[in-house]
């Protein structure tokens, strides 16, 4: 099933604060086959990165794998 706005979901990540963390979680997104919409990145110096992520997935099961990525 291709992924759909009807199942649209945020997860919340806290990563490290280094160059390709964001690159990464996209890629990690990708590769379970869904598709980024929308990424909120906040920044807190040598703090830890808070990146919600929002992705469409094609149904429930797809969306808790993409989570798990």
């Amino acid at each position: 099933m291709a992924p759909s706005a009807s199942y649209s979901i945020t997860v919340r990540l806290e990563v490290a604060s280094r160059g390709r963390a964001v690159s990464e979680i996209t890629r990690a997104v990708e590769q379970a086959g869904g598709v980024v919409t929308a990424l909120d990145v906040t920044a807190g110096g040598n703090a830890p990165l808070r990146v919600d992520v929002t992705c469409a997935a094609g149904d429930t099961a797809h969306a808790e794998a993409i989570a798990a990525a």
